[in-house]
């Protein structure tokens, strides 16, 4: 009896985060690859707007009361070769009144590349999951959405920190921050 309590108390708490938080979320997400030290340089040799500065990746993106996770992998593609370059960012959330999302978070570049059939997580192979983990770099992520809709149009600021979990490099390095603009599909 006290199990089929729990149960239904738990739905009944978590039906509201499913109702009105837009809990899952795909679209595209477009980066602009040139790092802040670049964009500031002044250097007239600087092509701002190369087709190579720019990155496209699809975005998901779960949202369950005040907690946020964002995936975003920039794909890149070759003969016999495959990469996922995944940034993913566990933070907060905050939606005021329905018309602005506020978001801030912290988490992990973590490439994973196919090349030549061989298979690897941040040059490591798969097998070594613990120490892919341990040595990816650390990265913070601020966010601003507009929800029209069914839709949210987002802004990102991107800021890798200056090392890995195991270097204890947790410090961002705004020199190398980068933007990108995301559509967002509420999909439930």
């Amino acid at each position: 009896m006290k199990k089929k309590l729990i149960v239904v108390l738990v739905l009944v708490l978590l039906a509201p985060a499913f109702i009105f938080a837009d809990i899952m979320q795909l679209g595209l997400n477009v980066g602009y690859g040139l790092p802040f030290d670049e964009l500031t340089s002044g250097d007239d040799d600087v092509e701002y707007f190369a087709a190579e500065n720019f990155k496209f990746a699809p975005e998901l993106r779960f949202n369950i009361f005040f907690l946020q996770l964002d995936l975003v992998p920039q794909l890149s593609f070759g003969k016999d070769y495959f990469m996922a370059d995944t940034q993913a960012t566990l933070g907060i959330q905050f939606k005021i009144l329905n018309a602005v999302r506020l978001g801030a978070g912290a988490g992990i570049s973590l490439p994973f590349v196919q090349d030549h059939g061989n298979w690897t997580m941040n040059g490591y192979p798969m097998d070594s999951f613990a120490e892919a983990m341990g040595n990816a770099r650390m990265l913070y992520k601020v966010n601003v959405g507009i929800p029209i809709s069914a839709v949210e149009i987002t802004a990102n600021w991107i800021l890798p920190a200056e090392g890995s979990f195991n270097d204890g490099g947790f410090v961002p390095d705004i020199d190398s921050s980068t933007f990108s603009v995301g559509v967002l599909l509420n999909l439930f």
